[in-house]
């Protein structure tokens, strides 16, 4: 229970970051909020046919039923957006219809349920918890996530705490490719879920740590995947520091004090380019980027890395970078020059702007 409460603490705030932002950020989230929300009533598109490596990477639609829905409605729930408006009751009614059968769009989901909260939904994060306990490897990690049997409702789920428990033949993908990122929204999935009182086992937590800290590079940082991008990135650094900050709270441990987030963070201060989209060290999703740097700090709950207010210099890069029509991003596939959507561009600068990880565990 006390690893519980202190899951709880965190969605409440417990993270102590400050207020909403104001001035010039609160103009900018405002602005691309707006952008956003037309762009939900013109319709969302599909995925790119083919992989793209800007806008599909978040949801790898190889094979998959994947779409823009779940962050678009995350992102508009944290920006303050309305439950009840007929955006946010669009997008919930679509992601309900189909269960995404990959990773990132069932942690996506999970939080944005969360967000949205009430019992109307337990149902749907049962069965988004029940994909991650399902689809973590032995090794503790994620992979993009493969299709699990018929999940069955159980009938405690009104009650205040369910259990969700890993059944028998789950095995996840064995060893995950590229498995530190999708470990880090795994995480965040199963604690969203868990605070709403759908609890994955401790061990989920406990043994993902331990895949974590087991890639932690001697310079502090995280690679992609040890053998074909093991080097470190700022997006594998912020994401694992603020998923390794989940797992310790999941076990009631302090965050502050432990070696492992405090090399992490020496190296987030030593490396830190908001500006810098081409950066060998920060990898080239920028704005990805920024989101992930958002969640380190307000999941390790420190407003500096070293000396360097990671929010301040991130919110004035995003305020400088937003288009005239309010949203971000250029819109082009760094690999094949070709023209997409700025969804995600955009989702990821409000999520920042918002601070949307301080709502989360």
């Amino acid at each position: 229970m006390r690893a519980v409460a202190a899951l709880i603490l965190i969605v409440a705030g417990g993270c102590q970051s400050p207020p909403a932002p104001a001035g010039a950020n609160e103009g900018a989230a405002r602005r691309g909020t707006e952008w956003l929300l037309a762009r939900v009533g013109k319709g969302l598109p599909p995925l790119p046919a083919e992989w793209a490596h800007w806008e599909g990477d978040l949801t790898y639609n190889w094979g998959g039923n994947q779409t823009y829905t779940e962050i678009v409605l995350y992102t508009l729930l944290r920006a303050g957006v309305p439950r009840e408006s007929p955006e946010i009751q669009r997008l919930l009614s679509a992601a309900r219809q189909a269960f995404p059968n990959r990773v990132f769009g069932v942690a996506l989901r999970a939080l944005a349920l969360r967000a949205y909260g009430g019992h109307e939904v337990r149902r749907d994060l049962f069965l988004c918890a029940q994909y991650l306990v399902d689809n973590q490897d032995p090794n503790g990690g994620w992979d993009m996530g493969i299709e699990i049997p018929t999940v069955e409702i159980p009938e405690s789920l009104a009650a205040p705490r369910v259990a969700v428990k890993r059944r028998p033949g789950a095995r996840g993908q064995n060893p995950p490719a590229f498995g530190v990122i999708y470990t880090h929204w795994a995480i965040l999935g199963l604690a969203a879920c868990r605070a709403t009182g759908i609890d994955a086992p401790e061990e989920c937590f406990s043994r993902a740590e331990k895949y974590l800290a087991a890639r932690q590079n001697q310079d502090g940082g995280w690679g992609y995947d040890e053998k074909l991008k093991p080097q470190s990135y700022g997006t594998m650094t912020a994401g694992s520091a603020g998923a390794l900050a989940v797992c310790l709270r999941a076990s009631s441990r302090p965050v502050a004090g432990d070696e492992r987030i405090r090399r992490a963070s020496e190296w987030l201060a030593k490396n830190m380019k908001v500006d810098d989209r081409a950066s060998k060290v920060l990898h080239h999703f920028q704005y990805y980027w920024i989101h992930a740097l958002e969640m380190a700090g307000s999941l390790v709950g420190v407003e500096r890395f070293g000396s360097r207010a990671w929010y301040d210099e991130g919110a004035a890069w995003l305020v400088e970078q937003q288009n005239a029509d309010g949203s971000w991003g250029d819109g082009l596939d760094i690999y094949t020059g070709k023209k997409f959507e700025r969804i995600l561009d955009t989702c990821f600068a409000l999520l920042f702007l918002r601070r949307a990880t301080r709502h989360a565990p």
